[in-house]
């Protein structure tokens, strides 16, 4: 089995965390993990969008939730390349569309939040999870 999360800590204290000209507000206590996201059955790591921040949230009980603006100017896809697998109800905003692609994970540095920049993203089965923005 890959690991790809190695003792991801917590972090000891609230923080903005820059990535290229942006900065994520991260609280003391969330997991911040590395993610990139791709269109649905794309396996070249090549052809997915640029590695951004995200906070893992345990919580959630859905598989991944990425707001609209996110998705665009983060990861550089249009919502309209996305199809649509049905609606939710979040934060008591109904018809929150759901979209298919799949979403991959790049492993971290062992006890930090900082990506292992000598490793590649990974999706389970190839890249086959279907995630839902």
């Amino acid at each position: 089995m890959t690991k790809i999360l190695d003792r991801l800590p917590p972090l000891p204290q609230s923080t903005d965390d820059p990535f290229e000209g942006r900065h994520v507000r991260v609280r003391r206590g969330q997991l911040l993990v590395w993610t990139t996201i791709g269109l649905r059955g794309e396996r070249r790591i090549e052809r997915l969008s640029p590695a951004f921040p995200v906070l893992f949230d345990t919580g959630n009980n859905y598989d991944f939730y990425l707001h609209e603006h996110r998705l665009v100017n983060w990861a550089g896809i249009r919502p309209s390349l996305l199809m649509v697998l049905g609606r939710r109800t979040v934060n008591e905003q109904v018809a929150i569309p759901c979209r298919a692609a799949d979403v991959w994970l790049y492993p971290n540095e062992a006890g930090t939040y900082q990506r292992a920049a000598d490793k590649p993203p990974f999706s389970p089965d190839f890249g086959a999870t279907t995630g839902t923005l």
